[in-house]
């Protein structure tokens, strides 16, 4: 197998493990709180905003709507975890260490930027240290699970065989 496609489809199903990995914390969330989780919210509000003519309110969300937004979840998971395979050389990325900052950045990239300006989601600030804290950690362990399923299959340094 060419190493390119191999970095490429290793990337992708480490972020696909990953995602499946926070989709189950978030499931288990969701049923113990018995309030939609964060990634049902944020489907909802996208939804909306697209003119998505149903509104959801607070309800508890049916089992297509779940297939749904953490399908999504899922196929965006695969094309971040894409993208670890090309950055995990930088220096700063480096180890379980880098891939844990690796997810990190994508709460600052999905949630404390782009959602925000795209007004999907509260600020940090509004939202308070807490719920950043937990959105930073759970960001955090998609990164490092990418890293090390990736890892696992695709290690750097390896020589075509």
């Amino acid at each position: 197998m060419d190493q390119t496609t191999r970095r490429v489809g290793s990337g992708a199903l480490g972020g696909v493990v990953a995602g499946s990995v926070l989709t189950a914390l978030l499931l288990g969330i969701e049923r113990s709180s018995n309030t939609p989780s964060d990634i049902v919210r944020l489907g909802r509000k996208t939804a909306n905003a697209l003119g998505s003519p149903y509104l959801h309110q607070d309800s508890m969300p049916a089992l297509d709507e779940q297939l749904r937004y953490h399908g999504g979840h899922l196929a965006l998971s695969a094309a971040m975890g894409v993208t670890y395979p090309a950055l995990r050389s930088l220096p700063v990325l480096r180890g379980p260490g880098g891939s844990l900052l690796y997810g990190a950045a994508f709460y600052l990239l999905f949630w404390g930027l782009l959602g925000p300006r795209l007004r999907l989601t509260p600020t940090p600030r509004q939202e308070g240290a807490a719920t950043v804290a937990r959105r930073v950690g759970l960001h955090a362990l998609f990164g490092l699970v990418t890293g090390l399923v990736t890892d696992a299959l695709a290690p750097r340094g390896r020589k075509p065989g």
